[in-house]
């Protein structure tokens, strides 16, 4: 049923029917009817978002643990090879990680595309533009704009002076 949801939301990522760093309702949607079509169930759309946090959570993990030191992943075939003293430290650290101590993670390849679809957004620029409002303290500089608040903290406690009538901004919004 899982390989259904993903092979079905990574169809509609690839094919550029989802806007970028946000699957839509409708990819969503659309993977949960795939799934009740296979299998016959009557899964709802919470139950599909549900189910996509779910993915997120599985590629954090996986990520980490491969790229943690002391852990080899083998692509192909798809193993991790870990220290047995090791483990004692992921448990610490990340629970979730030890269910790849005996299985490793049969849907990476589609997961990888699901996650960078969704972090997209998060290293597209914006450009936005309106009337800034500027404050300047010693150790940030504030702009108020009419679509929210944005404070840029400065690197030094140097004095700035702006001499321009206009400013314009371009920055990268980051979670």
């Amino acid at each position: 049923m899982e390989r259904c949801f993903i092979r079905e939301l990574v169809r509609k990522f690839e094919s550029g029917s989802c806007k970028a760093g946000q699957p839509s309702d409708e990819a969503i949607r659309s993977a949960v009817a795939a799934v009740n079509v296979v299998f016959g169930t009557k899964l709802n759309f919470n139950i599909g978002q549900a189910r996509l946090n779910h993915l997120k959570e599985r590629h954090q993990t996986f990520n980490w643990l491969i790229n943690r030191p002391g852990v080899r992943w083998i692509a192909r075939p798809n193993i991790v090879l870990v220290n047995e003293s090791l483990w004692e430290d992921i448990a610490r650290e990340m629970p979730s990680a030890l269910a790849y101590r005996f299985d490793t993670e049969p849907a990476w390849d589609e997961l990888k595309i699901i996650s960078a679809f969704l972090k997209m957004s998060h290293s597209t620029p914006v450009t936005t533009r309106c009337t800034l409002k500027i404050r300047i303290s010693k150790t940030k500089l504030k702009f108020d704009c009419l679509q929210g608040e944005m404070t840029i903290l400065k690197e030094s406690q140097q004095s700035t002076s702006l001499r321009s009538s206009q400013i314009n901004l371009r920055w990268t919004m980051t979670t």
